[in-house]
C-alpha cells in the first residue's frame, strides 16, 4: 500500500470513529438510558480513552459531591453496568463493617448493578437512598443527569485531546475524570486541556502552585480543590481497608 492509500485508509477509519463518538454522545443526550451509558463506556474503553478501573464522573461542580464510578463487567454475551460511589462513600463507612470486596447488589451499600428492566428513575432512587443511608457529605449535591452529561463530555474531550482533533494538546494517558472545562485527571496526574501542563499524582498537593497562564483562576482553584479532596478520600479509603483487615485478622 502506497503512502497516499495508507493516508486515505487512516482518514476513513478516523471518520468512522468520529461517527461512533457522535452517535454515542447523541444517544446520551437524547435520553438517559442504561444502553446509552453502557455503549459510551464500552466505546471509551475500546478506544483506550478511559481508565476502565478508575473512570469516574463528577456529579456536581462542588468538590464535596460524591463521584460516581461507572464501569462494565462483561461475561460472554452478558454485559452488566455497575454504578458505584467512590472513596468518599467507602471512607464514610464503619471500617469494621465494611467488606471491601466488589460485587454490588441489593445488599451492597456503595453501588448497584443497573439491570436491563430498570428505568433511570429507579436507579436514581437507589443511588440517592444509598447516599442518605450512609449520611455522605455532599449527598444533596448528587445530580445523576449531570453525571450522564459529564460522560458525554468525557467521551468527546478524551477523544479530541488524545487524537489531536481538538488542537495541539494531547492527554498523555487514559482519562480518570474530566474535572472541568480546562482540567482532566488521568493516569499521569492532573493535566491541562489547553496547554502542555500537568502535575503528577503524588501524596503532595500542588496547593502552592500558581494558576498557569492561559487558564481560568476559578477553574484552576476547582481542579486543585478536587484533586486534593480525592487524594484525601483515597487515603481515607486505604485507612479503612487497613482497619478492616486489622479488625478481622
Amino acid at each position: 500500500m502506497d503512502l497516499e492509500s495508507l493516508a486515505a485508509s487512516q482518514n476513513e477509519q478516523r471518520r468512522a470513529v468520529d461517527d461512533e463518538i457522535a452517535a454515542a454522545v447523541a444517544a446520551l443526550r437524547s435520553a438517559v438510558s442504561r444502553d446509552a451509558i453502557a455503549d459510551a463506556l464500552r466505546l471509551g474503553e475500546e478506544l483506550r480513552l478511559f481508565n476502565p478501573h478508575m473512570f469516574r464522573l463528577r456529579t456536581s461542580g462542588n468538590e464535596a459531591s460524591p463521584d460516581l464510578y461507572a464501569f462494565l463487567m462483561e461475561y460472554g454475551q452478558v454485559s452488566e453496568l455497575w454504578l458505584n460511589f467512590g472513596p468518599v462513600l467507602f471512607g464514610s463507612l464503619d471500617p469494621t463493617q465494611w467488606d471491601p470486596r466488589y460485587g454490588p447488589d441489593e445488599e451492597n451499600p456503595v453501588g448497584t448493578i443497573w439491570r436491563p428492566e430498570e428505568s433511570a428513575a429507579e436507579i436514581v432512587r437507589v443511588l440517592e437512598r444509598q447516599l442518605l443511608a450512609n449520611d455522605v457529605v455532599g449527598r444533596d449535591l448528587f445530580d445523576f443527569a449531570r453525571a450522564v452529561d459529564m460522560l458525554a463530555l468525557s467521551l468527546q474531550v478524551a477523544f479530541a485531546a488524545r487524537s489531536g482533533n481538538g488542537g495541539p494538546v494531547k492527554l498523555s494517558a487514559p482519562l480518570i475524570c474530566l474535572v472541568n472545562a480546562q482540567w482532566a485527571l488521568t493516569d499521569e496526574g492532573l493535566e491541562s486541556l489547553l496547554a502542555d501542563c500537568r502535575h503528577p499524582i503524588s501524596d503532595e498537593l500542588p496547593a502552592g502552585v500558581p494558576c498557569p497562564p492561559q487558564h481560568s483562576a476559578d477553574l484552576w482553584a476547582d481542579a486543585i480543590g478536587y484533586f486534593g479532596a480525592r487524594q484525601r478520600d483515597i487515603a481515607t479509603m486505604f485507612e479503612g481497608m487497613a482497619a478492616y483487615e486489622l479488625a478481622n485478622s
